[in-house]
């Protein structure tokens, strides 16, 4: 086992749930001393980018460090579908939607349905529609909510993450009808209270 596979292992194993900054500056350093001797390892590069977009506050350093090594780790790994999905969670995150947008319309849903992950399936399609309703609702988005709305209520428990950026951006756009909100209402009523966005 290389090293650069050893850390990737022992960072993985550890998770990306902790509770404190501390882990995050422990493993930011571990990966940053990995890269001075790989600084070509897609698979650093991305974990590192993890590492920034899990920390508890985002300075513009910080913002631009998970920019970096996402962009990176794409850039070294175009056939790694991760990268370009956690790229455009963070352009997501910051308000870029049409940025966002453009990756998250080129995940391969194939890939995750393979690899038993449809729940990231559901989730991205409804990214792309939140994105497009920030970008501009109109009468196209406003029957692809109906359809996520139906495609969340028949979903199987395991492959139905809360929809908890549709509800916010539902709840922030004043063009969209009552009964959609009511709709979206109820699909987070109705789930298990286990939340999921990006990771797992």
């Amino acid at each position: 086992m290389t090293a650069s596979k050893s850390l990737i292992w022992k960072v993985g194993a550890i998770g990306f749930e902790p509770t404190t900054s501390r882990f995050f500056a422990e493993a930011r350093a571990v990966l940053h001393n990995a890269l001075a001797g790989e600084p070509n390892n897609p698979r650093l590069h991305h974990m590192l980018g993890l590492c920034w977009y899990d920390a508890p506050a985002r300075s513009d350093k910080i913002r631009q460090a998970i920019e970096f090594h996402f962009k990176t780790a794409k850039q070294l790994a175009p056939s790694d579908p991760f990268p370009s999905l956690y790229l455009g969670h963070f352009y997501f995150d910051e308000g870029r939607y049409a940025e966002a947008l453009s990756l998250f319309q080129r995940v391969d849903e194939n890939y995750f349905e393979d690899i038993g992950q449809r729940w990231r399936i559901l989730k991205n399609r409804e990214l792309i529609l939140c994105c497009q309703l920030y970008l501009g609702p109109g009468d196209r988005a406003d029957s692809e909510l109906e359809a996520i709305c139906m495609v969340y209520e028949k979903a199987d428990e395991e492959d139905r993450p809360a929809p908890l950026e549709i509800v916010t951006c539902v709840a922030t756009l004043t063009n969209i009808s009552q009964e959609k909100k009511r709709a979206m209402a109820r699909i987070i009523n109705d789930r298990p209270r286990r939340v999921r966005r990006n990771h797992n």
